[in-house]
């Protein structure tokens, strides 16, 4: 077995949290072909978790980050509802088998490729985005806030990602349609309208929708990691468009530019 750390802290900063205990928890990825075995301990509010596999790679600790976040999470949440205390974490550093230190940070060059209502520049890993007219329009509008917020914690807690995208689109649908549906003929009008303003077909937009549906509802069913990453792309293209939409002032989306999806 291969052993690794993960590093992160617990916030605020100025909160010395530890946990009394060190749980383990073992789960393989079949998927990935992965055994994994993590104990977690938190001491001033410093985080490590050694993880044990049985294979190691970088594209290893890409997979298995997404369920260490998890369950560390787990732990603050755990206390967040007993103390009615408000905590947060990150992990973003890992000490790698040969004991090197790496930091952490999650990477999504497709999505960011897909993105293109906000310039983006880099400069040698410092990345700059004008997000100055964006801004504008999404914090005087909640239900947007919402749906933004929604889309890019699917980026963050990979294994909720279905669940994240099928809200946000959700959101972008309310956002377009400006109120609250009062009856089943109205919903399927914002849908329609959803559909028409962003050259979006149903059966484009219904892979998210109903990929959602069981975990919306609480299902924690695993889903192949190549389905929540189709259905990620898919959400933030949508979301791309009703931005560009947005920045326009409401003009319809060019189909030579838009083709219908």
């Amino acid at each position: 077995m291969t052993i690794f750390r993960i590093l992160g802290k617990v916030e605020p900063p100025w909160y010395s949290f530890d946990l009394e205990f060190e749980p383990q928890v073992s789960y393989r990825i079949e998927e990935a072909d992965i055994d994994l075995k993590a104990t977690i301990a938190i001491k001033k509010s410093v985080i490590t978790i050694t993880c044990e596999t049985n294979r190691w790679s970088e594209e290893v600790l890409a997979w298995i980050l997404q369920y260490v976040h998890d369950w560390a999470g787990s732990i603050i949440n755990l206390f967040t509802f007993s103390a009615g205390m408000v905590l947060h974490f990150h992990l973003d550093r890992c000490e790698y088998p040969d004991k090197t230190d790496h930091p952490l940070i999650g990477r999504g060059p497709d999505l960011a490729a897909i993105a293109t209502a906000c310039k983006v520049t880099d400069d040698q890993g410092r990345v700059h985005v004008d997000m100055r007219d964006l801004m504008k329009l999404v914090v005087t509008n909640p239900t947007l806030m919402l749906a933004l917020h929604d889309l890019t914690s699917a980026v963050r807690h990979g294994n909720n990602s279905l669940t994240n995208c099928g809200r946000a689109v959700d959101g972008m649908r309310k956002a377009l349609w400006g109120k609250d549906e009062v009856s089943d003929a109205e919903r399927k009008q914002s849908w329609e309208k959803l559909r028409n303003t962003l050259n979006v077909s149903q059966p484009y937009l219904e892979t998210i929708t109903s990929a959602s549906t069981n975990p919306r509802h609480g299902s924690s069913a695993y889903i192949p990691a190549a389905t929540r990453q189709d259905i990620l792309r898919k959400s933030w293209t949508i979301m791309n468009r009703f931005l560009q939409y947005r920045l326009s002032g409401d003009l319809p989306l060019a189909a030579a530019d838009y083709p219908t999806l």
